[in-house]
């Protein structure tokens, strides 16, 4: 109490003397365990008072606290006892502070990685989650357009900061939190910590990461969340939860008295904001989570269709390849998805390993379809070229890996991809297939339901890819579950499709079909030059 009445007086030396109380005054020493707890809590661990000391004095305790649970001999009992003394808490009540500079938040956050690295603490990863939660902004707030090189050292003088700034501050903040998180998932630098992943998503639960790519977050937040979800996916157990939705919500919990309106504090976070003054009680949507996980991506990912880095990260999601970074400024591009994925110079021979995920395919297309529909005018440089990027990578897949090729001959994929060639309509108020799923919060502006197919350049690449599709699975057996591919294909348009459109669409199909096989010779049988798919026979046709 005396030393937090005296805030003001405190220097460097009072810190040093609190050191030698408490017995940690040399952390290089060859036993540093802290041999004082009781003095150790009272005297170091009250952060709210050498924050409010003069100059840097408590970047100096910040950085005794690590060097005790990195440097010291001592550092596994250390650990313990610091995570004992619910510092994860107390960091990240100091990380909230907008006016802490860069260095300190950069010290602060090392601390905090340290503090949660591989912890089984269920509070720490609770509270962990839920500061994260408390950066973002209402949904009306949209942050895109804020510019995150605006300079934020702010001086202790400085006058308040205003919205924007503040806006910045928690995207910023954000970002480093999902960064540390990051991070955290690797042992080292390339294997992933799959223990680690498993306790994240138990606790905080497998929707945590989607509320970080929602339409209004700023861009860079919603790449730093999808390179979590990456890394996540690549663990086969927490695939199949996120598909399912089976371990969703957990970050929500203990958070009744807040929907009760009965206190506003949540952990020791504000997470009342002056709009829900008078408000009645809240409550929590429980059908929210049982939305499959790939569902609520594909929703979400159709918002950010202006950001090159989403498509890579996706297609090595797609890939199932855990990333630990992206190149930054990376042009996408089919010699940058080889590199990207592969590792290696275009032209390198290399094998496509890894199991292919249907619903990833399903997401990318739906990304397609909604560059597709979009007006010219409203797409940034370089994203109208990423649909016949995206063709021509799963025609790649197509050609040289025989399950994706069988893959391409189910029902998703065929509507998905033929759906891809339809304007949205208006007034769409269901989800009529898979394919259309995205449809609802995507409808752009000026569409129109009576406009005909798209006019793309990506139109050709996808109509070939149908037709190969449709020419490959002529020779195989006629199957016993599920229509024959070519009839699939001419009622692969959604339902909302005007009559004008369908018979435009079924008319190029047939059209193509034809001059192919007329081309080919067909009729000619084991003459005609007309490839044959693995495990097909020329009787088949």
């Amino acid at each position: 109490m005396l030393l937090k009445k005296k805030s003001g007086l405190l220097n460097s030396h009072i810190l040093h003397l609190a050191f030698s109380l408490v017995g940690t005054v040399d952390s290089g020493r060859e036993t540093t365990v802290i041999p004082n707890m009781t003095a150790f809590e009272d005297l170091l661990c009250t952060l709210e008072v050498w924050r409010d000391a003069p100059g840097d004095l408590h970047k100096s305790l910040y950085e005794h606290f690590y060097e005790l649970i990195t440097e010291s001999s001592e550092q596994k009992a250390n650990l313990r006892i610091l995570r004992d003394l619910e510092m994860v808490t107390k960091v990240l009540m100091m990380l909230r502070d907008p006016y802490l500079s860069p260095s300190t938040i950069r010290l602060l956050c090392n601390l905090l990685k340290t503090l949660l690295q591989n912890t089984n603490r269920n509070g720490d990863i609770l509270r962990f989650g839920q500061f994260v939660v408390s950066t973002l902004p209402n949904s009306m707030v949209s942050e895109k357009p804020l510019n995150l090189k605006r300079d934020l050292e702010a001086s202790e003088n400085a006058p308040p900061m205003d919205e924007t700034a503040l806006l910045i501050h928690h995207v910023c903040l954000r970002n480093r939190c999902l960064h540390i998180l990051h991070l955290m998932t690797y042992h080292g630098s390339k294997n992933v910590n799959v223990p680690f992943c498993e306790e994240i998503a138990r606790v905080l639960g497998m929707d945590w990461l989607m509320l970080f790519m929602q339409s209004h977050l700023h861009p860079t937040t919603v790449v730093l969340a999808l390179q979590c979800l990456t890394v996540f996916l690549s663990c086969p157990s927490l695939m199949q939860r996120f598909r399912e939705a089976s371990h969703n919500g957990g970050w929500l919990t203990e958070t009744d008295l807040v929907l009760q309106n009965r206190t506003t504090v949540l952990l020791g976070f504000n997470v009342s904001t002056a709009n829900n003054k008078g408000s009645g009680s809240q409550s929590i949507r429980i059908e929210a989570y049982q939305v499959p996980g790939f569902q609520q991506l594909q929703w979400l990912m159709c918002q950010h269709v202006t950001v090159p880095d989403i498509f890579f990260l996706l297609l090595a999601m797609l890939m199932g390849r855990p990333v630990s970074r992206i190149p930054c400024g990376l042009q996408f591009s089919l010699d940058n998805i080889w590199t990207f994925l592969f590792g290696k110079p275009p032209g390198h021979c290399v094998m496509a390993l890894g199991d292919i995920n249907i619903e990833l395919v399903v997401v990318l297309l739906a990304m397609v379809r909604c560059i597709l529909s979009q007006p010219r005018a409203e797409n940034m440089t370089g994203v109208d070229d990423h649909p016949v990027v995206l063709i021509q990578f799963l025609m790649y897949l197509y050609n040289n890996r025989l399950d994706f090729m069988n893959m391409c001959m189910s029902s998703d994929i065929l509507c998905a991809l033929a759906a891809t060639l339809f304007p949205f309509a208006n007034g769409l108020s269901e989800v009529a297939s898979p394919a259309d799923d995205f449809q609802i919060i995507s409808n752009p502006k000026g569409s129109e339901s009576n406009a005909g197919l798209s006019k793309h350049a990506a139109r050709k690449y996808i109509m070939n890819f149908l037709r190969v599709i449709v020419v490959d699975s002529l020779s195989l057996a006629f199957p016993t579950k599920q229509a024959p591919v070519i009839d699939l294909v001419l009622e692969a348009f959604p339902s909302h499709a005007t009559l004008s459109q369908q018979k435009e669409y079924v008319t190029e199909i047939l059209s193509s079909l034809r001059e192919h096989l007329l081309a080919a010779d067909v009729l000619l049988d084991d003459q005609a030059a007309l490839p044959i798919t693995a495990g097909g026979k020329y009787s088949n046709i």
